[in-house]
């Protein structure tokens, strides 16, 4: 009786260690096994978070309107051209200011905080020079008379002049008091230059460097509008709301146009003879008959209050940076209607358009960048950007993520497809391996990528020396034998009774 009432005790208590021994070597066995839940991402870094924002959608800035896209991003303090539209963060240049000199086919960017020129050629779309110019630099212009760049330097009250075929300082020039905006008449080569904090126009002889009139103008001048037709210059005075005119043959003040609330920029349009002042405030922009010099129409800027514009030859079209929205918002001028805006780097201020290739180029001032856009028919080709692996075992999980997405595999191999650009990836680890790279940048440019990932041991040995697949054998056998030997005592000692 006393051996029976054991018994019974017995044989629960060995099915319980069988059934334990059972999950404990199930567990590691498991535990050998790559899961998606050891999947272990790299944390991106902010730069690396910014390409991934601005490279979400693979066809972002698609040129289906025909208004344009951007197709490169130079990071002016690097010198690196990527792919598409990136959203860098700020690097201590503050480009602000821009201008196309055709002589040489080179673009200056005015960086505000670095007290610099950035000298880009337009047939690379890479850095060549960098000038050091007076403090807090705002604008430049060209003179075609001599071929020289002129920069406003804010808080010297001068101007740089830089002679644009040796990219060399010739001279520096005394002003009026904070010059922010300029521009040069073509006709008999005077530059003028607005003087934001004395009020006043200084107009100098491009010939003899030397000042030759100081014109009263409105109140905190800020930017300057050269009409060839006419030879009339045209000042957009910030604070007082209004237009100077000035007659530059004879240097006088001739009128003064109303226009919205804190004008700060203006082109001429040579097909319609037409003045397209940018009102940053009212956020609007005022259309000036060049004959009457009156304000023939006003029409609204679909996001962001308005800075710089340009105008595209090729298509027609008015480009006008919108610093508020990040984006550059594109007019037709037949029908002074906005369309949809082309999203550029953070606080776009200036945009030029180069003739040589027929791109235009944006001063981004938050990102320290240019965006380099395009008016041509945008074509996606995709390309596949293959991931492969090794040191892993046969049949292993492993993941990849790239540009925002997950693939997982068990072969050797991992497939995206992705169009011309810039793209961030990280690489799982799975559970006793480390993979290297962890995490990097793809570019993929006019061809297909590879990217090798090495998988090594990253410290712990599987149980008793053994690979996850033995584990997973010896537990199953024990388990079954475990649960066999306490079958045969049950039946034995139920025959005993």
């Amino acid at each position: 009786m006393n051996c029976t009432v054991s018994a019974k005790r017995l044989v629960p208590g060995i099915i319980a260690i069988g059934i334990a021994c059972t999950f404990v070597l199930l567990s590691f066995s498991i535990s050998a096994v790559p899961s998606h839940s050891n999947l272990t991402l790299v944390k991106q870094s902010s730069t690396d978070k910014s390409v991934a924002n601005s490279n979400s959608s693979m066809l972002e800035n698609s040129n289906s309107t025909g208004i344009g896209y951007v197709k490169y991003t130079l990071i002016l303090n690097n010198n690196s051209l990527v792919y598409g539209n990136v959203q860098n963060e700020e690097n201590g240049i503050n480009p602000i200011g821009v201008v196309f000199d055709p002589l040489n086919g080179y673009i200056y960017f005015v960086g505000r905080s670095s007290n610099s020129v950035i000298v880009v050629n337009g047939s690379t779309n890479s850095i060549v020079d960098t000038i050091p110019v007076g403090r807090e630099p705002q604008d430049a212009a060209f003179s075609p008379i001599n071929g020289f760049v002129y920069v406003t330097n804010q808080l010297h009250n001068s101007v740089t002049v830089i002679n644009g075929t040796t990219d060399r300082i010739v001279a520096n020039l005394s002003v009026g008091d904070g010059p922010i905006g300029l521009a040069v008449d073509s006709a008999n080569g005077l530059v003028y230059v607005a003087n934001f904090a004395s009020n006043n126009v200084s107009v100098i002889n491009a010939t003899t460097d030397r000042t030759v009139a100081n014109l009263i103008v409105g109140s905190d001048p800020i930017g300057v509008a050269f009409d060839p037709a006419s030879g009339t210059m045209y000042v957009m005075n910030y604070l007082s709301n209004n237009i100077t005119v000035i007659n530059g043959t004879s240097n006088e003040v001739i009128k003064s146009i109303p226009v919205g609330q804190s004008p700060d920029w203006a082109t001429f349009d040579p097909g319609n003879g037409y003045i397209y002042v940018a009102n940053t405030i009212s956020g609007n922009i005022s259309v000036i008959n060049g004959t009457s010099n009156s304000v023939i129409n006003t029409f609204n800027v679909q996001v962001g209050g308005p800075n710089g514009m340009a105008l595209c030859p090729s298509n027609g079209y008015l480009y006008v940076a919108s610093g508020s929205s990040n984006q550059v918002n594109v007019f037709n001028l037949t029908a002074d209607k906005s369309s949809t805006g082309i999203t550029v780097g953070s606080d776009p201020q200036e945009v030029v358009f180069d003739s040589s290739n027929g791109y235009l180029y944006v001063s981004n001032y938050n990102s320290g960048t240019a965006s380099i856009i395009s008016t041509a028919a945008q074509t996606f080709k995709p390309y596949s950007v293959t991931f492969t692996e090794t040191g892993l075992e046969a049949g292993s999980i492993w993941y990849v993520n790239f540009n925002g997405m997950n693939k997982s595999s068990t072969a050797s191999t991992i497939t995206y497809s992705a169009i011309n650009g810039t793209y961030p990836f990280t690489a799982g680890s799975v559970n006793g391996y480390g993979s290297s790279p962890a995490s990097g940048k793809i570019t993929v440019k006019g061809g297909d990528v590879s990217q090798g990932i090495s998988f090594s041991p990253s410290g712990g040995s599987q149980p008793f020396g053994l690979s996850g697949t033995e584990i997973y054998i010896v537990g199953t056998v024990v388990a079954v034998a475990i649960i066999g030997v306490s079958a045969f005592l049950i039946i034995r000692k139920r025959k005993q009774i």
